[in-house]
């Protein structure tokens, strides 16, 4: 077990003098080594966690897009094209996939040797042939991703389905309760905005009257996109992942906008990245909340802060689903019973491999490479 290198978590240690500075380096870097040792030494031993992931589920079709100036590699090039009133563009769509939170999740689990099964919203033949057990609990919501250079611009359409979806409707399809969810490894699932019947799946699956037993498993939330999810909703899930934090080990997996929309229901940003998500665990008390940037990672748990430095992408394909293998790489580590040094380690090389190939990496992969380039 290793405690991290030293600083504020976020790669900015105080300044006292030039030797400290470099000592700092070398610690941060040799931590850095370790926490990808770890991992490789941790995935060697073949683990295949059992783990649920629902509810969603897409048909995500990616497309370029080009003006009669050509091609359009960024967010300000499209929005400099509209703002000099250019209002015609042809679009150039690329590839259509299977897509949605928990399907890119179950992707990644099972890519590593997990063994998940998956409960989304899949009636679509695209979502067809995924390789583990699934249960379609309806159509799929229609995704168009404008992928402009390093960045990349959303449009969704919601399933009738989607729109309509309750707590009973998953409890029906894992066959009468959530014994499922239950009894895995772990759990994972996200998208509160377009799910928020979440929050009563959570209230059913949290113990009565202080009757947890801790004995279940990690159940990771990637909340998605919070833009339009009301302060008042928030603090709800607050209070009921509390009481399923005695019953599983609930982890809030978060990425920049994400946090600081929490940080901002809590009181507002604080200094530095790590100081956020301490406050947003302590606030919501629940067992993690894990953070995922570009050059880092970090987890504030009930021991402490953790940050564990992101791998060198020398190139982006893709940053649209990025955040889901983060978390499916994260599920898988703390499924397999890791410390959080390696679980980290893993999440980083996930999400940083799909941003540079827009491919799902698999272990032999992650046990070939050299990822603390």
């Amino acid at each position: 077990m290793f405690s991290g290198p030293p600083g504020d978590g976020v790669g900015t240690p105080a300044r006292i003098s030039p030797e400290p500075d470099r000592l700092l380096i070398i610690a941060a870097a040799e931590y850095r080594r370790v926490a990808y040792a770890e991992l490789r030494a941790e995935l060697s031993g073949n683990p295949s966690p059992r783990v649920v992931a629902f509810p969603d589920g897409s048909v995500d079709t990616f497309s370029r897009i080009r003006s009669p100036a050509g091609r359009l590699d960024s967010v300000t090039a499209f929005s400099d094209e509209l703002a000099d009133g250019k209002r015609s563009f042809h679009l150039e769509p690329e590839t259509r996939e299977a897509g949605g939170q928990a399907v890119n999740m179950a992707k990644q689990v099972h890519a590593l040797g997990g063994d998940p099964e998956l409960y989304g919203h899949l009636d679509d033949p695209l979502l067809a042939d995924l390789p583990f057990p699934c249960v379609s609990m309806g159509e799929p919501a229609a995704v168009s991703v404008l992928e402009l250079g390093d960045d990349g611009v959303l449009f969704a359409a919601e399933s009738d389905a989607i729109q309509d979806w309750t707590a009973a409707d998953v409890r029906t399809a894992m066959g009468g309760d959530f014994a499922p969810i239950r009894d895995a490894d772990a759990a994972c699932c996200g998208n509160i905005a377009s799910f928020p019947a979440l929050l009563d799946v959570f209230r059913s699956l949290a113990p009565t009257n202080g009757d947890g037993d801790g004995d279940g498993g990690a159940l990771v939330l990637d909340p998605g996109d919070l833009t339009d999810v009301a302060a008042e909703t928030i603090a709800d899930y607050f209070s009921v992942l509390s009481d399923l934090d005695d019953r599983f080990e609930v982890v809030l997996s978060v990425n920049d906008l994400e946090a600081d929309r929490l940080a901002e229901v809590i009181g507002g940003r604080s200094k530095s990245k790590s100081d956020s998500v301490e406050r947003i665990r302590d606030e919501a008390a629940v067992s993690a909340v894990v953070y995922h940037g570009k050059e880092r990672a970090v987890s504030a748990t009930r021991d402490g802060t953790l940050t564990v430095p992101n791998c060198t992408v020398s190139t982006v394909e893709r940053t649209t689903g990025a955040g889901d293998r983060f978390s499916g790489g994260l599920t898988f580590g703390r499924a397999s019973g890791w410390d959080w040094g390696p679980t980290l380690a893993l999440a980083n090389v996930c999400t940083s491999r799909y941003v540079e190939t827009a491919t799902t990496v698999d272990a032999e992969a992650v046990l070939s490479e050299a990822w603390t380039k």
